[in-house]
């Protein structure tokens, strides 16, 4: 039960970081381009947008293409298929969880057309079995075993 209660903490608190740092990073894309719009010329600040935002996707795909392939895919699918006993390499790792939720954040302020929600599933299973390796947390493994 504890376990759960960790697990459901963890995740929420990852979402709402990623939302947090996503909000941050859109909120310096806009605000730059304002005072670019009303102290320079439309043209930079057109530059300034398209650059910023190219610059936080090729982040994000070079995270996901070189560091962490485990991320690739919405992540529903990748979990489902391990939870069924597929065999996905990588799929549940630390690697692919830091370029899942850096990943995710970056694509989504830079503006790709990703969500959130099918990644955080993929950000949840990764978390799930990480969190049960935690230290000082050995007494959720051998709860089953005090009955």
């Amino acid at each position: 039960m504890a376990c759960f209660i960790i697990l459901g903490f963890l995740v929420g608190l990852t979402g709402f970081l990623m939302d947090i740092f996503e909000m941050l990073l859109v909120y310096i894309k806009d605000s730059v381009t304002k005072t670019l719009i009303d102290n320079s010329t439309v043209v930079n600040a057109g530059l300034f947008y398209a650059l910023y935002s190219c610059m936080l996707c090729l982040i994000a795909c070079t995270m996901t293409n070189w560091w962490g392939t485990g991320a690739m895919g919405s992540g529903v699918a990748e979990i489902i298929g391990y939870v069924n006993g597929v065999n996905y390499p990588d799929c549940i790792n630390v690697k692919t969880l830091i370029t899942k939720i850096f990943g995710v954040t970056l694509a989504v302020a830079g503006g790709f057309t990703v969500g959130k929600e099918g990644p955080l599933a993929h950000i949840g299973g990764n978390l799930g079995a990480v969190s049960a390796y935690f230290p000082g947390l050995d007494f959720l493994r051998n709860d089953h075993k005090k009955r």
